[in-house]
């Protein structure tokens, strides 16, 4: 790992192997309130951190860190209201935080008055969510699954490059986005024959301000022990670019 980390990064020697520490951790409790319904709680953390800061000898010495940290929780209800009917209510949090700093106040390359580079990444992301699935079979053949989802979406990006001799240089960029997205979905699965499943589904969507539609079909098929599958889809994902922001120009 430090081969490759080093000579992608530095042409110089001397940092030795870089510092890594990590840890994760999920805990889950589960309580039967009755024998139609359960109640659970998970909540998972866990944390990463890559430091290479070193010195050159008496001119050169510099902070070089990465960290990643998440967390999440979940709190469960389920009930099954009749033999034909059962549904399960989930509220959930999570929340992705990276940071990237370097501090070189004699990058290699550049006279010692350049002043030093500062470079500085910070991507937070965090949401919080209902969501509500339900599952009716009353037919041998055929299952309907149908649900709702609320979310709420936070996050908050900032990019930072300072230069120490010629000010002109330095730029700092942020960008922070709040939206919530609203869902539901309905989806058949149908097994016509004891080896023969086809699932139909769809999901309507708005987030922000415009509305979508995502259609989907898979089929599968045993046969002579093995499973051929196939699959259609039509899907959103909502990502939000940072478009024409080089900051290192």
């Amino acid at each position: 790992y430090n081969n490759l980390y080093g000579s992608l990064t530095d042409p110089w020697s001397g940092f030795g192997a870089p510092r890594y520490t990590f840890w994760d951790g999920t805990a889950k409790i589960d309580y039967k309130i009755s024998n139609k319904e359960t109640l659970s709680l998970t909540i998972l953390a866990g944390a990463d951190h890559i430091n290479r800061a070193g010195t050159f000898g008496a001119y050169r010495s510099r902070p070089d860190e990465n960290k990643w940290r998440n967390s999440g929780a979940c709190l469960r209800w389920s009930r099954n209201w009749n033999k034909y009917f059962s549904s399960t209510t989930s509220v959930i949090y999570s929340n992705y935080a990276a940071h990237f700093l370097i501090n070189d106040p004699f990058p290699y390359g550049y006279s010692f008055s350049v002043g030093g580079i500062h470079f500085y990444d910070k991507n937070e992301l965090s949401e919080a969510a209902l969501k509500i699935d339900n599952s009716f079979r009353k037919w041998k053949n055929l299952k309907i699954n149908f649900g709702y989802e609320l979310k709420s979406i936070n996050s908050n990006y900032r990019k930072e490059r300072r230069h120490g001799g010629n000010p002109q240089y330095s730029k700092i960029y942020g960008n922070g986005l709040k939206d919530e997205k609203n869902a539901i979905y309905c989806t058949g699965i149908f097994r016509p024959f004891k080896r023969t499943r086809l699932t139909v589904g769809a999901r309507a969507i708005r987030f922000g301000q415009k509305g979508y539609f995502d259609p989907r079909i898979s089929f599968s098929q045993k046969l002579y022990g093995l499973r051929f599958n196939a699959a259609w889809g039509y899907y959103h994902q909502f990502l939000q670019s940072l478009y024409g922001e080089d900051i290192l120009k």
